[in-house]
């Protein structure tokens, strides 16, 4: 039996107020509706139904409405066709965008698809995610009477009944939890078509929103931030008190409300290329006197990434076995670069490109990282992560062979900004596992890669590449900083090395004064193009050592043939 427990959670107590109702049965109605609203016709008879033109194949409807926790949503409605995937109707719940037919944060109940259920659906922009649905065929038949009831909680938790033509009672269809979205802007119903079904076939009764009155201790939300040359534009989880925003800017700005949970900006002067400002939004309150503080926003005004422009920075592309691929980008210009101008690609053995991947919006500053990956847990588990927002996630990279790939960043015109291709021959010798070791950019200027080194756990995602030494000189230097450890005092003795060429694996150690060897501080370990190396004093076992000068020997080799060795006097102090 399809139903099996009565639903009766739907009535309406003093705590209950509602955010808009319409039956549909006159031409005047206390609702505004946004929309295609010249695709549908009232009357007393027949409430609402979609009069659409047959070369359109989708119509909306949208009201205002805020309610999302502790709400009951209800929609009445007639479907003179079996519901396909050519021909449904969405409910949506809430929404964070007017326009229903695009890009839009919220969610909707699914009224007929290719498998004639009931589904309830997150939608986080374009993305449709099914997170509850009823049973297959609940709707396969020519002609439907739904009547379908939904409710939300503080905690997430969803509950869908409804009641099919001549049934008495509601009945519950399914249960789910989901609380990615707390915020709501509007609510109402899309309408899909084909050519044939744009006239007659779908009937709108009556539609409601009810929520119960809660104390409301959440400060807004910025759920949208976008700019241009002379002006922003916010858009906040609800409406805000104008009067109330409190910024810091290089220059003046006039705020202006565009809609109840929009507020438009307007420079006194113009942005210019090349120049980068942050925006402190330092206060601002909802309607009830809930305070967003110290929200702080780049802007800048973005150029098209050339060739040169942005280089492939660093390659992961043989994980850890639960890990998973990067791909991080460095922006070698003085541009300000949108993510979104840019996409990942690899290339087939016919060298024609393949899978390309368009990546998210995000401000790339001058000389800045952004790593490119599916998971930032999946990484962050095995490296240091400590610059997190120089991460950019796609749902799924380009495939990148363990034994060799290509990796191809290109503009929105495939237009070829940096390609790179590998094998796993150019990781270093001394790398015995390359499992989990990425290939970094040597070099900026002359596109030399190398194994990320062990001493900064082979590899950097968002950090300048260990590979890569900042300093311009050409020789091979190692000096001592500082040359007196006291082990009591928590003092080291540091050594500072610099390679000119990527790739060194050292021996450093610490010999007495009569040639014992007292401790190893590196052992056959691949080093960064550059760094230091610190002793506290201490044997191998931990223990303070006597007061006495002592020797660091440092030797170090790479596959070219380089070799360094520097011995180095230093003292233990009391």
């Amino acid at each position: 039996m399809r139903f099996f427990s009565l639903f009766l959670f739907l009535s309406i107590g003093n705590m209950m107020f509602a955010q808009f109702a319409d039956n549909f049965k006159s031409n005047s109605s206390e609702v505004q509706w946004f929309g295609t609203d010249s695709a549908f016709v009232r009357n007393e008879k027949e409430g609402l139904r979609l009069k659409a033109s047959p070369e359109s194949s989708e119509s909306y409807l949208s009201a205002e409405s805020e309610a999302i926790e502790e709400t009951e949503w209800f929609l009445n409605l007639r479907i003179r066709l079996n519901p396909s995937g050519s021909n449904y109707v969405r409910f949506y719940l809430c929404s964070d965008r007017q326009n229903l037919a695009d890009s839009l944060n919220g969610y909707f109940l699914l009224i007929g698809n290719a498998k004639d259920q009931i589904a309830l659906y997150r939608q986080k922009g374009k993305t449709k995610t099914k997170i509850g649905e009823s049973e297959e065929g609940l709707l396969n038949m020519d002609s439907v009477r739904l009547e379908v009831k939904v409710r939300r909680d503080m905690e997430g938790e969803w509950i869908v009944a409804a009641k099919l033509n001549d049934e008495t009672g509601f009945a519950e269809l399914f249960s789910c939890r989901d609380s990615v979205f707390s915020y709501s802007n509007y609510a109402g119903f899309y309408c899909k078509y084909s050519k044939t079904k744009s006239d007659g076939f779908y009937f709108f009764d009556s539609v409601s929103v009810v929520q119960k009155e809660i104390a409301d201790y959440t400060p807004p939300k910025i759920t949208r931030f976008s700019f241009a040359s002379d002006s922003l534009l916010f858009t906040f989880s609800e409406a805000v008190d104008l009067n109330s925003l409190k910024y810091e800017f290089p220059f003046e700005i006039e705020f202006e409300q565009k809609s109840k949970n929009e507020v438009a900006g307007f420079f006194s002067e113009p942005l210019r290329s090349g120049e980068v400002h942050k925006l402190n939004v330092l206060e601002v309150s909802d309607l009830k006197g809930n305070v967003l503080n110290d929200t702080s926003f780049v802007i800048a005004l973005v150029e098209s990434a050339e060739p040169g422009d942005v280089l492939l920075s660093e390659i992961l592309f043989n994980p850890y076995p639960d890990g998973c691929d990067f791909v991080e980008i460095y922006n070698n210009s003085d541009k300000v670069v949108d993510l979104a101008s840019l996409k990942i690609s690899t290339r087939r053995s016919n060298g024609n490109l393949y899978a390309q991947k368009p990546l998210p919006e995000k401000l790339l500053l001058p000389k800045e990282y952004v790593v490119i990956c599916s998971s930032v847990e999946q990484i962050c588990n095995y490296y240091d992560c400590a610059e997190r927002d120089r991460f950019a996630v796609i749902e799924k990279l380009p495939s990148y062979g363990n034994e060799s790939g290509v990796v191809v960043l290109l503009d929105q015109k495939e237009n070829v900004i940096d390609e790179f291709s590998y094998t796993t021959s150019m990781h270093s010798d001394f790398v015995k596992d390359v499992d989990g070791v990425s290939l970094e950019r040597s070099s900026f200027d002359k596109g030399e890669w190398a194994s990320a080194s062990q001493e900064s756990g082979y590899a950097t995602p968002g950090r300048a590449n260990s590979a890569n030494a900042e300093e311009t000189s050409s020789a091979n230097s190692v000096e001592l900083i500082n040359d007196v450890a006291n082990p009591s005092q928590g003092k080291f003795a540091v050594l500072r090395y610099f390679f000119a060429d990527a790739g060194y694996s050292a021996n450093v150690q610490v010999f007495s004064a009569n040639g014992q060897l007292v401790r190893v501080l590196r052992k056959k370990e691949l080093l960064s193009a550059e760094g230091v190396i610190e002793w506290d004093g201490t044997d191998n076992y931990g223990r303070a050592l006597p007061v006495a000068p002592y020797i660091i020997r440092f030797e170090a080799i790479n596959e070219k043939g380089g070799y360094v060795r520097e011995s180095l006097v230093c003292v233990v102090s009391e």
